[in-house]
């Protein structure tokens, strides 16, 4: 999650987008994307520059691992904030959850999900973005359970009939 707070700070489009994704697929290497995000950290306050060099490695194997499950990087570059698409891809509802849950366990002990999950809503237009609140206060205690019995991403986005199965 620190991760997607550097990118969301920065606001750099072309960092998510076109080092993160298209250097991964062209070859680049986990390290290197880890050196290539722990240089972005030294450009943030003192007081974050170590927090952000430690928390990295811990965020571009998960990058990664979108990457590789071929959630399409409009969805991910939206969630992180760093890409404004005003339409989302087609099967952005089931991408948008998988990353969500991907990135779930990285939370702070104590955080509010249930916050945490309405935040995701905000990058609706209106109407969805009213139905994605409605369907979070619906399904939140699922989403709980689901978690709780330690379902794959994957696996809980098509128990709550988000994914196809």
């Amino acid at each position: 999650m620190f991760l997607i707070q550097i990118i969301s700070a920065l606001r750099v489009k072309q960092v998510c987008k076109n080092f993160t994704f298209d250097s991964y697929e062209s070859g680049v290497g986990e390290q290197q994307l880890i050196t290539y995000f722990q240089n972005i950290c030294l450009s943030l306050p003192d007081m974050l520059q170590m927090e952000c060099i430690f928390f990295v490695p811990q965020e571009v194997p998960k990058l990664i691992e979108l990457v590789e499950r071929q959630i399409p990087v409009e969805t991910v570059c939206t969630l992180l904030t760093a890409c404004n698409y005003p339409i989302l891809p087609i099967n952005a509802k089931c991408d948008i959850c998988v990353v969500v849950l991907t990135f779930f366990e990285d939370l702070p002990a104590g955080f509010d999900l249930e916050v945490f999950l309405e935040s995701i809503c905000e990058i609706f237009q209106k109407e969805e973005k009213d139905q994605c609140r409605a369907f979070i206060k619906q399904e939140y205690n699922n989403i709980i359970d689901y978690i709780s019995k330690n379902y794959s991403p994957e696996q809980v986005c098509e128990q709550l009939v988000v994914c196809d199965k």
